[in-house]
């Protein structure tokens, strides 16, 4: 008698799996019991909807398979210009070596350059990194410390879309600013 008391369901977890079924069961019926069809015809209307909640734009139908967007369905001249990653690789000497297209660079010494981005920039989150692991990289935009920013005169203009880097070595200690290869980039906003 005492072996069957210990393998007995105290109360709470009589009620808590009956519950726990009701909810269950209830979830399914409500899926199974409500369909298109129960929708009435006009009971949705566009104030009701999430803004971009339907598109109106018809897409291929071979562009969506499965859970996945089909390689180069989406083409980057497709968005717009502030859902972009700008992005440019630089070498030392501050010559571009790759970019997304648009951005010029001036190497001015000491592990300093001047990045033009031929946008605005000012709401998105900037990043520079070195190209190893040795490298400490930093990126500021150029708004003449109104705001977010730093005044970059007189070697860049301050307005929003220059930024600052600076490059510097970090196997020294301290650091030693100097022009090293670098990655910046302005995220998508």
């Amino acid at each position: 008698m005492r072996n069957l008391r210990r393998f007995r369901p105290s109360p709470a977890l009589v009620v808590a799996s009956i519950a726990l079924f009701v909810a269950i069961g209830g979830i399914s019926w409500a899926a199974a019991t409500i369909g298109t069809s129960d929708i009435k015809q006009g009971a949705v209307t566009k104030q009701k909807l999430h803004k971009k909640a339907v598109s109106t734009k018809k897409i291929a139908a071979d562009a969506v398979t499965g859970n996945k967007i089909q390689d180069g369905a989406v083409a980057r001249e497709r968005l717009s210009d502030d859902q972009q990653t700008l992005w440019a690789a630089v070498q030392s000497n501050g010559t571009i070596v790759d970019q997304s297209g648009g951005i010029s660079v001036v190497a001015r010494g000491n592990g300093s350059y001047e990045i033009d981005f031929g946008e605005d920039v000012s709401g998105r989150a900037l990043t520079a990194t070195g190209t190893n692991a040795r490298v400490i990289a930093n990126a500021t935009l150029c708004t003449g410390g109104a705001g977010v920013g730093s005044d970059c005169a007189p070697t860049a203009p301050n307005d929003n879309q220059h930024v600052f880097v600076n490059t510097a070595l970090a196997a020294a200690a301290p650091a030693i600013l100097t022009n090293l290869p670098f990655y910046v980039a302005a995220l998508p906003e």
